[in-house]
Parts: C-alpha cells; sequence; structure tokens
C-alpha cells in the first residue's frame, strides 16, 4: 500500500472527526480561549489520556518505538506563548486550519498563508537568536527517567493518563454542556493515533503480502 493513499486515508479521517465535533470552527476553539466553550479542551483531554493507554500498550507489545524530541526550554516557554496566542487571535490551530480551509473558509487561508511566512521568518532569523532558545537539555521523558522499571512507567503512565480523562469528566461538569460528540471525537483521534503508529507494522504486514504473492508468481505492484 503506498504511503501516499494512507497519508490521504489518515488525513481524510483526521478532519472527518474534527469536522463531526466542529472542532475546527472558529467559534469552538476561540470559545476555549474566552473560557465559554471547552470542547477543545475535552477533547484533546480524552484523547491524550485513552491515546497514551494504546500507544504504550504497543509499545509494550513490541509494535512501537518512542521517537521523543530534545527538551529545548527557551523554545518550549516562547513557542508556547507565541503559538497560544496566534491560536487565540486566528482561531485555529495548524491541524484545524487545512480542515476549515477545505471548507471555504477565508479566515482559514489567510492563517495557512500567515502560517507560511512565519515558518520562514523563523527560517531566515533563527541563527540571530538561536542562543536565547536556551541549552538542548536532551530526551527528558518519563520514560528515560524510570527506564530500569517498567511496571512504576506503566503505573505513573495510567495514573497520568486517568488524571487527564478525570480532568475532562470535570470541566464537562462545570460547564453543563449537553454536547457529547467531543466525547467520540476524542476517543477516535486517539485511535486513529494509534493506528498510525502502527503505519510502520502495516507496511510490514503488506510487505509479507506482496512478498508471498511474487514467490506465487502473481504479478502484482507494491
Amino acid at each position: 500500500m503506498s504511503i501516499s493513499i494512507l497519508i490521504f486515508v489518515f488525513g481524510f479521517l483526521f478532519g472527518g472527526i474534527l469536522q463531526y465535533a466542529k472542532l475546527n470552527k472558529y467559534n469552538t476553539i476561540s470559545g476555549l480561549a474566552l473560557r465559554k466553550d471547552f470542547a477543545v479542551a475535552k477533547a484533546i483531554l480524552i484523547a491524550i489520556g485513552v491515546g497514551a493507554i494504546f500507544i504504550n500498550l504497543e509499545i509494550d507489545l513490541g509494535f512501537a518505538n518512542y521517537h521523543t524530541k530534545p527538551f529545548i526550554l527557551g523554545g518550549i516557554v516562547f513557542g508556547g506563548l507565541i503559538f497560544g496566542s496566534g491560536m487565540a487571535i486566528l482561531g485555529y490551530c495548524p491541524g484545524t486550519l487545512p480542515v476549515s480551509a477545505g471548507e471555504g473558509s477565508i479566515d482559514a487561508w489567510v492563517g495557512i498563508a500567515g502560517g507560511l511566512f512565519g515558518g520562514i521568518i523563523y527560517t531566515v532569523s533563527l541563527p540571530f537568536f538561536k542562543d536565547i532558545l536556551g541549552p538542548d537539555l536532551g530526551n527528558i521523558t518519563l520514560k528515560t527517567a524510570f527506564d530500569e522499571n517498567n511496571n512504576l512507567f506503566n503505573l505513573l503512565g495510567f495514573v497520568i493518563a486517568a488524571s487527564l480523562i478525570a480532568a475532562m469528566f470535570w470541566l464537562h461538569k462545570i460547564e453543563k454542556s449537553k454536547n457529547t460528540k467531543w466525547v467520540f471525537a476524542g476517543i477516535a483521534l486517539a485511535v486513529l493515533n494509534a493506528i498510525i503508529v502502527l503505519t510502520r507494522k502495516i507496511h510490514e504486514f503488506f510487505g509479507l503480502i506482496c512478498c508471498f504473492q511474487r514467490t506465487s508468481f502473481i504479478s502484482v505492484d507494491c
């Protein structure tokens, strides 16, 4: 199976999930910044909580591996502030921009243009302010901290995941909203993410099928 086809299918499913729960809408995202609509936050909490359990299970079974990025304190702090401010003002994030652009939202196209322009400015100016981003502290994760005690790591991971899901229920309780589409969207995003993590195994599976077919004198294009 071509990786291009997989990317198209996963992207289509991702966009469909966001549209189903209206998580890509300007009013939904800006409503979070104004503390009037917590649908996005609740969907993210349940997606991370459920997704963490799925992915850790896949890793324990040998179907996936950790690929963490280095911890650069200044970059994370300044980048987070800029990203959060931009998301609150624009009402979109990089994941929801193409979905809304596909729906014909003009402001989403403006956001995409702005993001591309910002990326160019960042790339050109990075050598001038790279030092203020802070030192590279390496891959600091719970896994590296408890690498010799996998059972303790799994326990802590489950506790954190459960805490995120509990926070989701708490937010929903104080919001008193009757909308529950974000629940299904969050779980669907977690499942989709778990499937994407398995993409390498999927390719290995199709590779085995292709090899079998070739040895059976069946002409196929892998």
